[in-house]
C-alpha cells in the first residue's frame, strides 16, 4: 500500500508568469468562438502557429529564443527575440495542423483543407517545401503527427485513411483504413514508437500496431463518450491512455484507460460544462498533465493519482486560449527550476506559461526535477522499424554541465541530403546484430568450446550490439552524426531528387494534387493494340487524301507533335515550375462592369464567351440573337445601352467563335441552321448591326440543326461545323463561301468536337456515348472507344501536342468525371480518369499547349482547378487552384501574345459573371522577375498565322506554324522586343558611357572633400606622463 503514499515533486508547482515585455504581440488569430480551430507547434529553435483570423491560411514563426533568457544571445538565431515572420505554406488555403520532428528542430510538417501535407526546412527560404503529398485527395487533413521513437516517419490522418510515409524512400509505407469510422479526431504514438492510439468519430478508441497486420493486432475500446464530437486521446505510462471529451450529460470528462483491463475506464474526472473538449498535453518525462479548453482563460495542471486526474493547480491567464502546445524539454530553463512550459495561443498574443517547482536554491542542478529526456538523434529508421524492431529512443541529460550545446537545439540539413544518415543507422544496426547473433552461434557451438588438447585458443573478437547501454547508444549516435555531416561536403549527384533546393522525384503511388483535386484510380485495360496515329517526326507533306484508304491513316506520321515534357510523374517531392501559379484579377477599375441582359439559356456546347487580342464577345437575353463585341482596351463600366451596340442575328446563338487568324472576324451560329460571319469593324462603322458579312446554310436538303462551330488551326478560312444528327460540315469562307467536305460521324448528335493540334484530324465525342478520331479530309473514322453513356454533355480536348485525349463528363449519380486516352489505344479505354465531384454542371477543359496546362471549370462553380497534364501515370499533376467569390458563367484563354513575361504571366483568360467580366492573370512567382523566365516561356507556335490556305489544306497539303523562339509571347514582345527590362551599364553604347563618367567628375571637382580626420586635431597625452 506504500504507493497510495507516493510523494509528488511536481504537485507544488506554480505557475510563473512571463513578463508582458516578453509575449508576442500583435498576432492576428481570430476571435475565440468564430474563427476554426488554429493549431500550434513548438521546437527547441522555433515556435509556429495558424494565422486564421482572416481566413488567410499564413502561418507565424517565433524564434524559441525570444523565450528564454541566453547571454550572450544565439548566433544562429534566424529572427530577432519576440519578430514573427509569416509564411504561406499552402497558397492561402487553411492551415488545419502542424507537427515538428521531435528529432529535427527545424523539420515541420503541415496539413491544410487543400488535401496537402508539406515538410518544411524552416532554416531555408520557405518557398518550397521539401517534399508533399495528399493522403486522400480533396479531403481535409485532419492531423499530422511524427513518429515519436523514429526518425523519418510521418503520419498523416484524412477522411477514412491514415497513411504513414517513409520520408527517406520518400514512399507511403503503410495505410490504415476500414478500422475506424469517419475522420479521426486526435491520434498519439506510445513512447516506444510501435503502437498509434487514435480516437474516431464514435469515440471509439483504436490501438494498432501498424506493421502487424494479423487478426486481432487492432485493439478496439468502446468509450462512454457522446459520438461525433470533439474527442482528444493520449498515450500515459505503463500502457494506460486518457481521453477526453464529452458524456451523455454533456460535461467534459477526462477517463483513464487501461489496455490490460479495456472493459471499462479505470477511472475519471468531470470537468463540468464548456465550449469546447479538453485539450491534454502530457510530458511523459514528470507525468505532468494539462489541460486546457478553446475560449477559456484556465490551464489545468493535473497528476494521475490512482488512475484519476486529479488537478493540481489551474493557472489562470488574461486572455482567452485559441490553441496550446507544450515546449521541448530541451528548452527549459532549468536552472531556475522550470519543470515545463507551455506556449498559449490568444487572439492577439502568444503567451509563454512558465511552470516552476520551488526549491530553496536554485544554484545547482536539481536531478531529481529533471529525468534524462529524449535526444535529438535516433537510432530508429523506417527500414529498421518496418522490420519490428523497437529500439529503446536515445536519451540525454538536462545537466547544463554535462549537455552540449548540439544537443539541445539542433537543425539538421535538408531532407534530400539526409539520405545517407538513414542508410548510415540502418547498416550500423545489422551489422551490430550480425555480429551478436555471431557471437550467441560461437557460444553455442561446439567450435566455441575450449579444446581438450594444447592448442592454443584464439580470441575471437566481437563487437558488442550499439545499442545494449545508453553510452554506447550515444557514442554510436554521434559517430554517425559526424560521419554524417562530413559527407554532406561532398556535391551530391546530378539527380532531380538529390539536386538541394528542388523537391524529390521518388513517389509512393499517385500524385499529388490540390485542395480540391479529386481522386485518381487506375481503368481496366485490355491488351489490344493499335497502330500509331501520331509519331514523332516533324515535317511538311503534301499527298493527297481521296484515294487512301483509313489503314494508310493510321500509319501517317504526324506533322506537329508538342514536345512533351519529360518530368518524372513523381507525387513525393516532385518539381513542378507552375505548381505555385497564382490567378491575380485586377482592381474593379480595370474590370468590364455594368454587364447586362446576359444570355442564360446558351446550350450545354457553348462557352459564354470568346475573346482574342482586341475584343471579346458575349450574347445577351432576347430573340434577335443579340451578341455584345467590346473592344478589350475600353476597361470601366460599360454603357447602359450596350444592347443597342450589339450585333443582331435574327435567332437565338447556340454557338461563336473568333476566326484566329483575323481579329475582326467573328462566326455565329444561330438557331435557323445559319451561320453568321461578322466583320465587327465594318459593322460597327457602317452601322450595319443587323447584316452580317456572310451568310452561310446548307445549299441543298433538310437544314439540320448546328450544336457548334470550330475553326481550323493552321489552315485560313475553314470552318468545322457539327450537326445534331451527328454530321460534320468543312467550309471555306472565302468570297464566295462554298461547302467543301460533308461526312457522317455519329449517328446521334455531336456533344464536342475539338481540331488536333496539326490540323489533320477531329476528335468528337457524340450522344451515343462514343469517342472518335476522325480524318479532317474525309470523315474517315481511324480510332474509336468508349466516352460517357450519360446524355448530359461531354467535352473533348487534344492534349501535349497530339498525343492523348482528354474527356469530361458525367458518371453516374452525377459524378463529374474527367478521363485520359492514348490516341493509339483509343478503343482500350482511359489510361485514368479523375473523379471530381456531383454537381450538375458539366466541367468544360481549357488548355494551354506550352505550359501543358489544363484550366477546368464549370459553369455556377467559383473555383478553377489547373492541372499539369504528363505523359505518364498518374498523367494529371495539380496545380494550384484558382477560387472568386461570385460563380462562373464563362471562361476563355486568350491568345499568347497578350501575355506579359515582365510579370511571369504565362496565360491570361477572361471570366464572365453576372455582372462583369474579368481578366484573371496566371502568374508564376518569381524572385528576379525583371528577368526573363526562359524555362517557363518554351519557343510557342505562332497560333495566329496560317500555315496553309484553304484550298491548299483541302487538296492534302499541311503546313508547320512558324516559331517564336524564348517565346517572348506578350504583346510586342513576340515582334523581337528585348525580354529582360532592366538595362545594365554594360548595355550602354561607349559615348553614355563617357558622357556619365564626365558628369560624375564634374559633381566630384564641385564639392570640397576633408581628408583630415578629427582625431587629428587632438591633442594627444605624452608618454612620460603614463609612467
Amino acid at each position: 500500500m506504500a504507493w497510495r503514499f507516493k510523494a509528488s515533486k511536481y504537485k507544488n508547482a506554480f505557475l510563473a508568469p512571463a513578463k508582458k515585455n516578453d509575449w508576442i504581440h500583435d498576432i492576428d488569430v481570430g476571435e475565440i468562438r468564430t474563427a476554426l480551430n488554429p493549431s500550434i507547434a513548438a521546437s527547441s529553435a522555433y515556435v509556429v502557429f495558424s494565422q486564421e483570423g482572416k481566413g488567410s491560411g499564413c502561418v507565424g514563426i517565433v524564434d524559441a529564443g525570444a523565450f528564454v533568457d541566453c547571454d550572450p544571445p544565439p548566433s544562429d538565431r534566424p529572427t530577432l527575440p519576440g519578430a514573427v515572420e509569416i509564411f504561406n505554406p499552402h497558397l492561402h488555403q487553411q492551415v488545419t495542423c502542424l507537427d515538428f520532428s521531435p528529432f529535427d528542430d527545424g523539420l515541420l510538417a503541415t496539413g491544410s483543407e487543400d488535401s496537402m501535407v508539406k515538410l518544411w526546412h524552416l532554416k531555408d527560404d520557405r518557398v518550397t517545401p521539401e517534399c508533399l503529398f495528399i493522403p486522400v485527395p480533396e479531403t481535409k487533413v485532419e492531423a499530422v503527427k511524427f513518429n515519436s521513437a523514429c526518425d523519418f516517419l510521418l503520419t498523416a490522418s484524412a477522411g477514412d485513411s491514415i497513411q504513414i510515409i517513409d520520408l527517406v524512400h520518400q514512399k507511403q509505407i503503410q495505410d490504415i483504413n476500414g478500422e475506424f469510422c469517419g475522420p479521426v479526431n486526435s491520434m498519439d504514438w506510445n513512447v516506444t514508437g510501435s503502437e498509434l492510439a487514435l480516437i474516431d468519430q464514435q469515440c471509439r478508441i483504436i490501438v494498432t500496431d501498424p506493421r502487424r497486420k494479423a487478426k486481432g493486432s487492432t485493439h478496439i475500446i468502446d468509450t462512454s463518450l457522446v459520438p461525433n464530437k470533439e474527442a482528444h486521446i493520449v498515450w500515459l505510462a505503463d500502457a494506460k491512455l486518457l481521453v477526453t471529451g464529452f458524456d451523455k450529460s454533456r460535461q467534459r470528462v477526462a477517463s483513464v484507460h487501461d489496455l490490460k483491463n479495456p472493459s471499462s475506464a479505470v477511472g475519471s474526472t468531470d470537468f463540468g460544462t464548456g465550449i469546447g473538449s479538453l485539450v491534454p498535453l502530457y510530458d511523459s518525462d514528470t507525468e505532468m498533465l494539462f489541460l486546457s479548453a478553446r475560449g477559456e482563460t484556465g490551464i489545468s495542471f493535473a497528476e494521475i493519482a490512482s488512475n484519476v486526474p486529479t488537478v493540481r493547480l489551474k493557472a489562470m491567464s488574461d486572455f482567452g486560449t485559441k490553441a496550446a502546445c507544450l515546449a521541448p524539454k530541451r528548452s527549459l530553463s532549468v536552472m531556475t527550476g522550470e519543470v515545463n512550459r507551455l506556449y498559449q495561443l490568444s487572439s492577439k498574443a502568444l503567451i509563454p506559461l512558465n511552470f516552476i517547482v520551488p526549491r530553496k536554491s536554485y544554484r545547482d542542478f536539481h536531478a531529481d526535477l529533471f529525468p534524462p529526456t529524449r535526444a535529438v538523434d535516433s537510432a530508429l529508421v523506417p527500414d529498421l522499424w518496418l522490420q519490428g524492431k523497437n529500439i529503446p529512443t536515445l536519451k540525454i541529460s538536462l545537466d547544463p554541465a554535462q549537455v552540449k550545446p548540439e544537443e539541445i537545439k539542433y537543425i539538421k540539413l535538408p531532407l534530400n541530403q539526409r539520405k545517407a544518415e538513414a542508410e548510415d543507422k540502418t547498416n550500423i544496426f545489422l551489422k551490430s546484430e550480425s555480429e551478436e547473433l555471431l557471437k550467441d552461434k560461437i557460444k553455442t557451438s561446439p567450435a566455441g568450446k575450449k579444446n581438450s588438447s594444447n592448442e592454443s585458443e584464439v580470441p575471437v573478437q566481437v563487437r558488442t550490439h550499439a545499442l545494449t547501454r545508453n553510452d554506447e547508444v550515444r557514442r554510436s549516435a554521434r559517430e554517425i552524426r559526424d560521419q554524417f555531416e562530413t559527407r554532406t561536403g561532398v556535391q551530391p549527384e546530378s539527380n532531380p531528387s538529390t539536386v538541394p533546393g528542388k523537391l524529390p522525384s521518388s513517389v509512393f503511388g499517385t500524385r499529388p494534387v490540390s485542395m480540391e483535386e479529386p481522386r485518381l484510380k487506375d481503368s481496366v485495360r485490355n491488351g489490344a493494340e493499335t497502330k500509331p496515329i501520331f509519331s514523332k517526326s516533324v515535317s511538311v507533306r503534301e499527298a493527297g487524301h481521296s484515294e487512301e484508304s483509313v489503314q494508310d491513316a493510321l500509319d501517317k506520321p504526324g506533322e506537329f507533335q508538342r514536345q512533351v515534357s519529360n518530368r518524372k510523374s513523381k507525387t513525393f517531392g516532385r518539381v513542378a515550375k507552375f505548381r505555385h501559379m497564382k490567378g491575380t484579377v485586377p482592381p474593379r477599375a480595370q474590370l468590364y462592369d455594368n454587364l447586362r441582359d446576359l444570355n442564360p439559356s446558351l446550350p450545354t456546347e457553348c462557352d459564354g464567351i470568346r475573346g482574342n487580342e482586341e475584343r471579346f464577345a458575349v450574347t445577351l437575353r432576347g430573340p434577335s440573337g443579340k451578341i455584345l463585341v467590346w473592344s478589350a482596351a475600353n476597361t470601366g463600366r460599360l454603357p447602359d445601352t450596350i444592347a443597342l451596340l450589339s450585333l443582331i442575328n435574327s435567332n437565338s446563338i447556340v454557338d461563336f467563335a473568333w476566326d484566329p487568324f483575323d481579329a475582326r472576324r467573328l462566326a455565329c451560329a444561330t438557331d435557323d441552321c445559319t451561320i453568321n460571319i461578322w466583320d465587327v469593324v465594318a459593322a460597327e462603322k457602317e452601322d450595319k448591326r443587323d447584316q452580317p458579312m456572310d451568310r452561310l446554310r446548307r445549299p441543298h436538303g433538310v437544314p439540320e440543326k448546328i450544336t457548334l462551330i470550330k475553326w481550323h488551326p493552321t489552315a485560313k478560312n475553314i470552318l468545322g461545323v457539327a450537326h445534331a444528327n451527328g454530321s460534320i460540315d468543312l467550309w471555306e469562307v472565302a468570297t464566295p463561301a462554298k461547302l467543301v467536305l460533308q461526312f457522317q460521324v455519329a449517328s446521334s448528335g455531336i456533344w464536342s468536337m475539338e481540331w488536333s493540334p496539326d490540323g489533320r484530324h477531329l476528335a468528337v465525342s457524340s450522344r451515343d456515348g462514343k469517342i472518335r478520331i476522325v480524318d479532317g479530309r474525309n470523315g474517315d473514322i481511324l480510332a474509336e472507344g468508349e466516352g460517357f453513356s450519360k446524355g448530359r454533355g461531354a467535352r473533348v480536348l487534344w492534349v501535349l501536342g497530339g498525343a492523348f485525349l482528354l474527356l469530361s463528363g458525367f458518371e453516374s449519380g452525377s459524378s463529374r468525371v474527367v478521363k485520359i486516352f492514348d490516341v493509339n489505344n483509343l478503343q482500350n479505354g482511359p489510361l485514368k480518369q479523375l473523379e471530381m465531384d456531383v454537381s450538375p454542371s458539366l466541367v468544360i477543359p481549357l488548355y494551354d499547349e506550352d505550359s501543358s496546362t489544363i484550366f477546368l471549370y464549370a459553369k455556377g462553380d467559383t473555383t478553377i482547378h489547373t492541372y499539369e497534364v504528363i505523359n505518364e501515370d498518374p498523367y494529371l499533376y495539380p496545380l494550384s487552384p484558382h477560387r472568386s467569390s461570385t460563380p462562373h458563367h464563362g471562361l476563355t484563354l486568350l491568345p499568347k501574345r497578350v501575355v506579359d513575361v515582365k510579370k511571369v504571366e504565362f496565360a491570361r483568360a477572361l471570366r464572365l459573371t453576372d455582372t462583369t467580366i474579368e481578366p484573371i492573370f496566371f502568374c508564376v512567382p518569381r524572385v528576379k522577375s525583371e528577368y526573363f523566365q526562359d524555362d517557363l516561356f518554351p519557343p510557342t507556335r505562332q497560333l495566329w498565322l496560317p500555315a496553309v490556305n484553304a484550298s491548299d489544306w483541302v487538296d492534302g497539303k499541311d503546313g508547320e506554324q512558324p516559331v517564336v523562339m524564348n517565346a517572348n509571347a506578350a504583346g510586342d514582345h513576340v515582334r523581337n522586343q528585348p525580354a529582360r527590362s532592366v538595362s545594365k551599364e554594360s548595355e550602354l553604347n561607349p559615348t553614355d558611357k563617357e558622357k556619365q563618367k564626365n558628369v560624375e567628375k564634374s559633381l566630384i571637382s564641385t564639392v570640397a572633400v576633408n581628408m583630415r580626420l578629427e582625431q587629428d586635431e587632438m591633442e594627444g597625452v605624452d608618454p612620460k606622463e603614463w609612467e
